[in-house]
């Protein structure tokens, strides 16, 4: 695990208010400081794992467009893995996977750029009877081709929370990260 988030993350603050819906790469490019987005359903799929959902679409520090988000048979029931792929001038990418649980659900892709270009990812685990587990938190130093994992916290409701699932944008106020639950 990362011992030093605030070394590992940058200090500074990072705060967005618009929200914009694109379909389209060019769509996309004509956006410009726009921080944050939502985007249409036509990343290309997976016959045997149809159910993408969950995604987090991010700006990168030079311009490109990735959307994180889970992939897995089905909405609940089923091992969930995390994929990437990148908005490009002919549409999306073909998605490749970037996290996943030998034996555990990957639930939700959320969190965010830093101000120093590293991408905080946190993610629920859960067994695939939809027991809650642990929410995990992962940074990336190159653009999510290799993660290292921050910090884990169990899910426990003797500590007050039982369910737990992170969703949306990160931001960076005060140092700290933060996540959006529900």
């Amino acid at each position: 695990e990362v011992k030093d988030i605030n070394q590992a993350i940058n200090s500074g603050i990072s705060l967005s208010t618009t929200i914009v819906t694109a379909e389209s790469f060019s769509e996309m490019q004509s956006l410009g400081l726009v921080e944050h987005y939502t985007v249409g359903n036509n990343i290309p799929k997976d016959s045997a794992l149809p159910y993408d959902h969950f995604g987090l679409t991010m700006k990168m520090r030079d311009g490109r467009i990735i959307t994180l988000f889970r992939r897995a048979a089905t909405h609940v029931g089923s091992r969930g893995v995390i994929m990437k792929t990148e908005l490009l001038p002919t549409g999306w990418s073909t998605p490749v996977q970037v996290l996943s649980d030998p034996t555990l659900d990957m639930r939700c892709a959320s969190g965010g750029v830093m101000p120093n270009g590293n991408i905080v990812l946190c993610t629920n685990l859960m067994q695939t009877d939809n027991t809650p587990r642990d929410v995990v938190f992962y940074l990336s130093t190159d653009c999510v081709s290799t993660w290292s994992l921050i910090k884990t916290i169990k899910v426990s409701q003797s500590l007050g929370y039982s369910y737990v699932i992170p969703y949306g944008q990160a931001d960076l106020m005060g140092g700290k990260v933060v996540i959006p639950f529900y």
